[in-house]
């Protein structure tokens, strides 16, 4: 691979297109070539991601999501406790509904 100024592009920097004759290796210098003088000079890329206010939320709410137990032990311990001393109350209704809901959202997702 060689370098040659292009003279028909306006340049800047002191910069210059890098030509190839190798197929599909253009504007690449080898490895064995890169910073032996053979190279164009070319400005470093500053990469920059913006989140927006719904992102920043988002990952927020997952960060306190992750932080947070997969199993709530003081409410496991109450309902065996309350189903050990025979007063553990539930509702199949509103038990039933949840079901429902959580089946649904699984279908829409």
């Amino acid at each position: 691979m060689t370098i040659k100024p292009d003279k028909t592009t306006n340049t800047q920097r002191g910069t210059y297109p890098v030509h190839s004759s190798a197929p599909g290796r253009a504007g690449r210098a080898p490895a064995a070539q890169r910073g032996s003088g053979e190279t164009a000079s070319i400005p470093p890329a500053g990469d920059e991601v913006v989140l927006s206010d719904k992102a920043r939320e988002i990952l927020a709410a997952r960060q306190a999501m992750l932080a947070s137990p997969e199993v709530r032990a003081d409410r496991v311990e109450e309902i065996k406790r309350n189903i050990r001393d025979g007063v553990y109350e539930h509702d199949t209704d509103r038990l039933a509904d949840a079901l429902i809901r959580k089946n649904i959202v699984d279908l829409l997702a």
